[in-house]
């Protein structure tokens, strides 16, 4: 049976269950890694080694590849169960999916079906025996680290956000039908609504690739070594390798920088109209709303500098370890 993979410049994750990469489901070996006769080579070039079983699962990984497909394969090539080998197999490739070996290609619709579905097992978890429940794994679709890679990975993360945003502009009309003495004034409003939420959405995706392109371009310029980008449901990334403390903190920080100037000029262009009788922009209502929409996202970029997310974490773990000075780091 498959086993977890073992480097040592990678960390033991914790096993999950096998609900997280379930049908429809498919893997690959993420970009920049390839099969070797006993193991993986990482995009850094690495050895992970793997066990006779771990071998043969990433040597079929060359390509998208169904994991119930591959389960039946497994198991016709082992003489074992179907399903015991499904479960094993379920791990593995959850546990490669973490350290960015292998991309899962899994609906974000379903996950997040398993996750609700866990919500009242977890209540009576809290409620019983008093344990918080373990962080419901989330998989990552993984591309090359290139400009359209980090575009690419941006629209699929925020595919479940635009289904959002449909359904709000779609109840948006409802209610105003419903709320409003006329048809007329009910599609205004609603149309009013509607492009409010389509133009913050679209904002907010514009926002996230020029964030994400910033950690590419910078990496590179750093010499950082890009070695992918994922997308995961409503998040969207760039990794690269972490070295020099000053390059680390400079990647980190390029995102969010780039975020907030990129909304600055949307919210400049929003305002410009205005600025010969600043009065009028809180006559026109639209405007006002979307340039309300884009504060908001330049708070939510800003976040990025807390140690909350990952690039706050990287930026001032970065800080710490140059103010520290060499060799005081283990």
């Amino acid at each position: 049976m498959p086993s977890g993979a073992t480097s040592a410049a990678a960390a033991d994750s914790p096993t999950c269950p096998a609900f997280t990469v379930r049908s429809p489901a498919c893997a690959r070996l993420a970009p920049g890694v390839s099969a070797s006769r006993t193991g993986l080579v990482d995009a850094l070039g690495e050895h992970v080694q793997l066990n006779p079983s771990g071998a043969l699962v990433a040597s079929l990984l060359g390509e998208w590849i169904e994991v119930d497909g591959l389960a039946r394969e497994l198991a016709m090539r082992m003489d074992l169960p179907a399903q015991l080998v499904r479960v094993s197999l379920d791990e593995f490739l959850t546990d490669l999916n973490r350290r960015q070996l292998v991309g899962l290609n899994r609906s974000f619709l379903a996950e997040f079906g398993a996750r609700l579905a866990l919500v009242p097992i977890h209540a009576l978890e809290m409620m019983t025996i008093r344990v918080l429940p373990v962080r419901a794994f989330a998989s990552r679709r993984r591309y090359p680290p290139t400009v359209l890679g980090v575009i690419r990975a941006c629209v699929e993360a925020y595919q479940p956000t635009t289904w959002i945003a449909l359904g709000g502009v779609v109840a948006a009309y409802l209610i105003s039908l419903l709320a409003m003495p006329t048809v007329a004034s009910a599609l205004f409003v609603g149309s009013a609504i509607a492009a409010i939420i389509g133009f913050t959405s679209l904002v907010l995706v514009a926002s996230a690739i020029a964030h994400e392109l910033a950690h590419l371009l910078v990496a590179r310029a750093t010499r950082s070594r890009p070695t992918g980008s994922y997308a995961g449901s409503g998040v969207a990334g760039v990794t690269f390798s972490e070295r020099a403390s000053v390059a680390t903190a400079a990647t980190a920080a390029a995102g969010p920088l780039a975020g907030i100037a990129f909304l600055l000029l949307v919210a400049a262009a929003i305002v410009l109209p205005y600025l010969g009788a600043p009065s009028r922009l809180f006559d026109d209502r639209l405007p006002l709303a979307q340039l309300l929409g884009v504060l908001a996202l330049v708070v939510y970029q800003a976040w990025g500098f807390t140690p909350a997310t990952g690039d706050g974490r990287r930026l001032w773990s970065a800080v710490r370890r140059r103010a520290q000075g060499p060799g005081s780091h283990a």
